[in-house]
Order: structure tokens, then C-alpha cells, then sequence
């Protein structure tokens, strides 16, 4: 179980989630990092390398509908390294993971988790045929905020690799 679910552990009652969340996610502080630079996620890569307000109108998608009082912003990551996966297990690994290890923290502290995570060619309604590497995770922020960074959770870090990451959004 990490963060992501243990911050859903709220639904057995606070105390409990916060002392969950204190040992899971407080005790080791996210290694910075930057766009463009490739992360190591186990044997895996991950490399964020942009992020862009989402497209308005947005796609016919769902996750893409406006929310009062909230900013849409895609971030743009890549894969690499899944190789070794059969082509399903990439696609629901890969998304998987997205959904559940990333998340944006506010200035003010407060996290918003991810509405969506998609392959890349969805978003303009394409076939993405093979590519399972190119993904967008899309996320309703608030929309005034004196800075965000997206925080990548390392699930099973190897030896040397930290258990999370930190990228300061740009403003």
C-alpha cells in the first residue's frame, strides 16, 4: 500500500488516516527533481517532460469536463523500460501507477490526486496502436496558487533510489 491509498484511508476515520499517512509519507523527504529528467521507478523510467493547460474546449472525454473553481492542467509524461510486460500489463500498469503515485501538493498543502490518466494519442480521439509510452495525467487544480509540485511516488525503490520525487510546477 502506498500513499495514494493510504491517504484514502481517511474513509476509517482521520486519526487514523493521519497517523497512517505521518508513517508512510512523512518520514522521508522527496528527492528533487526536475522536467525532462528521467526518474528510476524500480527497474522502470519515468520521465515528466512538460506540463500544459488542458485544451478548452477539452475532448469529448468525461474527466476533461470544467469544474468551477478549478484549473485543468495535463501533465506530459513517458515511459520507458516496460518493455518486459506483455502489451495489456504495460497499458493497465502504466495507468495504474499514474493514477494512484502521482499528485499535485499546493502552497498551501493541500493535494489534489489525479481525475485521469490516458495514453497520450486519446486525447485527440486517435488509435495509439503500440505506444504505450507517451500518457497524460490530467488534474483539476485550484486555480489560485502560489506554487505546486507534483509529487511521484517511488512504490518499490531499488537500492539507492528514494521513495519519492518532488518537481516544482512551473507557475
Amino acid at each position: 500500500m502506498g500513499c495514494a491509498e493510504r491517504r484514502r484511508a481517511g474513509a476509517l476515520g482521520p486519526r487514523f488516516a493521519l497517523a497512517v499517512l505521518a508513517v508512510a509519507c512523512g518520514s522521508e523527504a522527496a528527492a528533487p527533481s526536475s522536467l525532462g529528467q528521467p526518474m528510476s521507478i524500480g527497474v522502470y523510467t519515468l520521465t515528466v517532460e512538460r506540463t500544459q493547460p488542458a485544451p478548452v474546449p477539452g475532448p469529448p472525454i468525461s474527466s476533461f469536463r470544467e469544474q468551477s473553481g478549478r484549473e485543468a492542467i495535463m501533465v506530459v509524461v513517458r515511459w520507458a523500460g516496460l518493455e518486459d510486460l506483455d502489451a495489456m500489463s504495460r497499458i493497465a500498469f502504466a495507468q495504474k501507477y499514474l493514477e494512484d503515485r502521482l499528485s499535485v501538493v499546493e502552497s498551501t498543502g493541500e493535494r489534489t490526486e489525479p481525475t485521469a490518466a490516458m495514453q497520450s494519442a486519446l486525447l485527440f480521439m486517435n488509435d495509439p496502436g503500440d505506444n504505450w509510452r507517451d500518457w497524460i495525467v490530467l488534474f483539476h487544480l485550484p486555480e489560485a496558487s502560489a506554487s505546486r509540485t507534483l509529487e511521484v511516488e517511488n512504490l518499490d525503490p531499488a537500492e539507492g533510489q528514494p521513495a519519492r520525487f518532488a518537481i516544482v510546477l512551473p507557475s
